[in-house]
């Protein structure tokens, strides 16, 4: 019995996918005998596809999209239009100048980067963090976010090691400000004014903002802002409140280090709780975590 195929391309241009190319075959056979047909006539019908406008997506967001599986909401808006068979038997290739770009070959299912791994294009083998805290109950983003970050913190905070703990703490607003909004300007102070009360610490973003620029530029409380006369200098302690402790001028504030931690950490529980059922927020996501090194994630190389 004759069923309809297709073979999808993605036309690349630049780093976006603005249309997909279709041709559509009534073949007879198995399924592997069929997409073996497809495959075999991609150079082809790469010249013969009828094209048909997408909402623009990034070949980056796309890939989001592979990763879960969900991948499939590109195509359905055209299917719908053309009246294509329900779930019908596909072979999607990219087109990047005219030719056809592949890295891997994959089923329509959710990406698993552990299917491909000690290749040509991926030598050595890596953990992908996508399926290790994936679980029935969904994506575990607050477990990753502990290993990947708060391990590191409480670790260099129970041997004393204050400062560098403040640094890492402030490096991961950074990384989690950029995972929310993606590269723009003032992310750090938009995460912070969006999802943390730092009133009770009496400090504010732009105040922390210059702190950790001098903290982590130059392992200093002087930043630039603060040698201008602009800002005060934050200067953080630990232990309780006590006379000891120098009241807050105009060149300088204090603030307890535990109580910026404690804050950070309501404010990483509100984040993560947008999470929660929010399909497109979790593209975006994987989207940018993608790019994100680790400890845990280091390739492994085998010489033999």
């Amino acid at each position: 019995m004759e069923e309809e195929i297709l073979n999808i391309f993605l036309f690349v241009d630049g780093h976006k996918i603005t249309e997909i190319g279709i041709c559509r075959h009534l073949v007879k056979g198995t399924d592997e005998e069929k997409q073996k047909f497809l495959c075999e006539r991609v150079h082809l019908d790469i010249q013969q596809a009828a094209k048909y406008p997408i909402n623009p997506i990034t070949h980056a967001e796309y890939t989001a999209k592979v990763r879960l599986g969900s991948h499939m909401s590109v195509f359905e808006p055209v299917f719908t239009k053309i009246g294509t068979p329900r779930a019908p038997l596909i072979v999607i290739t990219p087109v990047v100048n005219g030719m056809p770009y592949v890295d891997v070959k994959t089923h329509l299912g959710p990406l698993n980067l552990d299917d491909h791994q000690q290749t040509d294009q991926f030598p050595g083998k890596m953990p992908d963090y996508l399926q290790f805290y994936m679980s029935d109950q969904g994506f575990d983003v607050s477990r990753l976010i502990n290993d990947d970050y708060l391990l590191s913190i409480k670790l260099l905070w129970n041997n004393r090691k204050y400062v560098s703990a403040t640094k890492l703490l402030l490096s991961m607003i950074d990384s989690i400000a950029y995972i929310e909004f993606g590269d723009k300007r003032k992310n750090f102070h938009s995460w912070l004014n969006q999802y943390a009360d730092l009133s009770p610490l009496a400090i504010n973003a732009d105040e922390l903002w210059e702190f950790r620029n001098s903290l982590l530029h130059m392992t200093n409380l002087q930043s630039r802002a603060v040698l201008r006369g602009e800002m005060p200098s934050l200067v953080m302690y630990v232990g309780a409140e006590s006379d000891l402790i120098p009241q807050n001028t105009s060149t300088h504030k204090y603030f307890n280090l535990k109580s910026l931690i404690d804050a950070i950490n309501v404010a990483l529980g509100k984040w993560l709780e947008t999470y929660t059922s929010n399909t497109l927020k979790l593209e975006k996501f994987i989207e940018r975590y993608d790019l994100t090194v680790s400890d845990s994630r280091m390739a492994v190389f085998s010489i033999d």
